[in-house]
């Protein structure tokens, strides 16, 4: 038999044996803060505390959004390749995997998150939800971000290098409410 043939036979069975859908989803996970901070910061984010507790670089660039929490001394830049620090707002942070999903919406810029070296991101309590599934069904259906980490690659050998094609950091912030 020709590896065509048997390639079309193996089709041709699937379509009488379709496999059970996976669409189901998957277990529940709690949503838990201590889960999304272990996560969070296994991915390589620094945690922290408040706002109070940044420690501010000399130029920031922010999504409108959350622009207001940028203090004073901070200049406010418009070009994010030249900013020292990106700003933005969190949709959705997942527990399950410590990840952040940022949505794609009129004065965000997705380079906000991407160009500068560090990026903090500001996230409500309101936002985490407890598994992947979860965070998915939350997304608008607008391009959206999703974040596991600082920027990261390796070369063959495996070696890993930081912020090559993105931030060397990430940073959070959870608001109080």
């Amino acid at each position: 038999m020709s590896d065509r043939s048997w390639i079309l036979e193996r089709l041709r069975a699937a379509e009488r044996n379709p496999e059970p859908s996976v669409a189901a989803p998957g277990p529940e996970f709690d949503a838990d803060w201590a889960a999304f901070r272990s996560g969070f910061e296994a991915l390589g984010g620094v945690w922290i505390e408040g706002l109070a507790d940044v420690k501010w670089p000399p130029c920031a660039v922010a999504d409108d959004d959350v622009a207001q929490w940028l203090p004073s001394h901070v200049e406010r830049m418009e070009d994010p390749w030249t900013a020292d620090i990106g700003v933005t707002g969190v949709d959705i942070a997942i527990a399950e995997t410590g990840s952040l999903l940022i949505g794609n919406q009129p004065g965000r810029r997705r380079l906000n998150s991407l160009a500068p070296p560090i990026h903090l991101a500001i996230c409500r309590p309101s936002a985490l939800v407890g598994s992947f599934q979860e965070g998915m069904a939350g997304i608008p259906e607008r391009t959206s971000v999703l974040i596991s980490g600082s920027s990261r690659t390796a070369d063959i050998e495996g070696i890993l290098v930081r912020g090559v094609h993105g931030p060397r950091e990430l940073w959070l912030v959870v608001l109080d409410e």
